[in-house]
């Protein structure tokens, strides 16, 4: 029967997971796909199957999250909508993995409520849970590391079988992110804290860990051979930096990261003031961040003093916090970026909840100590002084969840909706219900995908998955482009040159018994993606080639009046026009080139 603490216990989490899981998918509903979002969903349509889940992707290799990816992007192409309801279910998987895992180490103990909260609704895990290249790192690792603890917990204990599942969550992880060969550390912790020197009990479990590191990191390399290479380092007028100058960076920058952006997420922060590499503008104040550091390690302090074994989640804090940062100087980022990719807040979320779950082993005994009577701490609360430590921790509760509130309203406050997504989302709309159509294959804007990705960030790239017959940079009558608001509309040519009328009276430029016709065009243009529109009628229709500057496009043409519309890449000096066959003929009115432009006096397709 469950014990009302038991029970208190358990509504807890389900309300934390609850109330993050909310966030998170009202956060996430409110994004769209943004940079490596679009190379995922591109790479889907260029790649086969087992060479985009084992591809290295920026020294990443994360076959569990592209698999993700992939079914994502073939059962629903182009929707953010699913992946807002994987978010809110990873989000909520991992607040119910760390309850279970605090649950099994110390039991039913409310005041684990606290750093569950914390971990579970930093400020930090805000965005990088939102943008879909990052949540489908992160939150995979975080649920897959609570699950490892709890097995590990379970494995101290005894439990038959238990290790087996915890090599197998680890292999899991592993499969997701390399990052999951991290997750070693805090299992080390749960291990030492239970069985101290017999850890060496459990040399089955410890060997076969080994084991599935050591092939992991083998078949990593192997993924790895060709790109483990020298990376250019753009940040410095110098053909590479060095080992020390990196240690020196790591030095300079964790530590004010550690300070600006770890320790102040402890206390439920940081507070509008997460200094990341896109808004480096935004620091937190001095006094803020060296006074909370000032704290900490007060408080560092007294646990090793009072805490018995305290050592053990700070040297795994610790370890943690500084492998985390090492691996980003070895990184491509920081060939591209130098120190400063040391202030993404997604390199460290999962930092986070390693930190807290120290702070989880100092504030309470593990279940094994509490059923033993060990004497945890070396020191207790008189009794004189348990109401006013009630009354504290009270306050400490109030605060923190003030300091929760506080810091993710900041923060979304500089996240915000994304614009884009109604761009997206009338693209797709649209490109569904254009099927054959005429595109232009033009760019989009910088907020929805950056030029910098020069490959992809083309509309017939970006459309890809939906697999609609679109015609991209095809003639059309008239053709369609992607306006302001995402909508596919016809478009228009804005003249910058136009022909001089033709010869025929009535007719312009006559063209018939496949002889080619040169249409006189006033003045040259230069290179450049030009609009051209050839405006005739014809009594039967048919082919018409038309070529410009040596460059021949061929283009069906209907009886009657008619407006075509083609695509040109480079200069426009001269343009000849031929209808092949003896008996064909048209008379072309007039030759119009310029930039392709949304006609405002139509509306969006759909």
């Amino acid at each position: 029967m469950t014990s009302g603490r038991e029970r208190d216990f358990l509504c807890g989490v389900g309300l934390v997971a609850l109330v993050t899981g909310a966030w998170h998918v009202w956060v996430a509903i409110q994004q769209t796909w943004v940079i490596d979002d679009w190379v995922y969903l591109d790479r889907v349509q260029t790649r086969g199957f087992v060479e985009y889940l084992f591809q290295d992707y920026n020294g990443h290799v994360m076959p569990g999250e592209f698999l993700l990816t992939w079914v994502l992007t073939k059962l629903f192409p182009l929707s953010f909508t699913p992946v807002v309801v994987v978010v809110g279910a990873l989000s909520v998987g991992a607040v119910v993995t760390w309850g279970m895992a605090l649950r099994e180490l110390f039991g039913p103990q409310l005041r684990q409520l606290l750093p569950l909260a914390v971990l579970s609704l930093t400020p930090v895990s805000l965005w990088p849970s939102a943008f879909w290249a990052s949540a489908v790192q992160v939150l995979p690792l975080l649920l897959l590391t609570g699950l490892a603890l709890y097995f590990a917990t379970r494995t101290a204990g005894g439990v038959r079988g238990a290790g087996w599942r915890l090599c197998l969550t680890y292999v899991v992880a592993l499969f997701f992110w390399q990052k999951a060969l991290l997750m070693l550390i805090p299992v080390a912790g749960v291990l030492l804290l239970i069985l101290g020197r017999r850890i060496w009990q459990r040399r089955t479990l410890l060997v076969s860990l080994a084991v599935v590191s050591v092939v992991y990191l083998v078949l990593y390399a192997a993924l790895r051979a060709d790109a483990v290479e020298r990376q250019p380092v753009s940040w410095v007028n110098e053909p590479d930096a060095s080992f020390p100058v990196r240690v020196l960076h790591f030095f300079d920058y964790a530590l004010g990261v550690f300070m600006d952006l770890l320790i102040p997420a402890l206390y439920g922060g940081p507070w509008g003031s997460i200094p990341i590499v896109n808004d480096l503008e935004h620091w937190p104040s001095a006094y803020v961040s060296r006074g909370l550091t000032v704290l900490t390690l007060a408080l560092i302090g007294a646990a090793l003093l009072v805490r018995r074994r305290a050592w053990i989640p700070v040297t795994m804090t610790l370890a943690y916090a500084v492998v985390a940062a090492s691996l980003i100087l070895f990184s491509v980022k920081y060939a591209v970026l130098g120190p400063y990719a040391l202030y993404e807040d997604r390199y460290f979320t999962d930092l986070i909840p390693v930190a807290l779950f120290g702070v989880s082993m100092v504030i309470s005994p593990t279940r094994a100590e509490a059923e033993t009577g060990a004497a945890v701490y070396r020191r207790s609360v008189p009794l004189r002084a348990q109401g006013a430590a009630r009354l504290l921790s009270f306050a400490v509760v109030l605060a923190v969840a003030v300091s929760l509130v506080s810091s993710n309203v900041m923060q979304w406050h500089r996240i915000g909706p994304n614009p884009a997504r109604n761009w997206v989302d009338n693209l797709r709309a649209d490109v569904v219900s254009a099927d054959g159509a005429s595109v232009l294959d033009a760019r989009p804007p910088e907020d929805v995908f950056s030029s910098a990705f020069a490959e992809q960030a083309v509309l017939s790239r970006m459309v890809a998955p939906l697999g609609a017959r679109l015609r991209f940079n095809s003639p059309g009558r008239p053709m369609l482009l992607v306006d302001s608001r995402g909508h596919l509309v016809p478009a228009a040519v804005e003249p910058s040159m136009v022909s001089t009328a033709g010869p025929q009276p009535d007719c312009g430029y006559l063209v018939t018994g496949g002889r080619p016709v040169d249409v006189v065009m006033p003045a040259p243009l230069f290179p450049y993606e030009w609009g051209v529109q050839v405006d005739l009628f014809s009594g039967g229709g048919g082919r018409l080639d038309v070529e410009i500057d040596g460059v021949t496009q061929s283009v069906r043409i209907p009886a009657g009046l008619s407006s075509t519309q083609l695509v040109h890449q480079g200069t426009v000096t001269s343009v000849r026009v031929t209808m092949p066959g003896t008996h064909a003929s048209a008379c072309v009115t007039r030759v119009v080139a310029g930039r392709l432009v949304a006609d405002g006096t139509a509306g969006p397709r759909g």
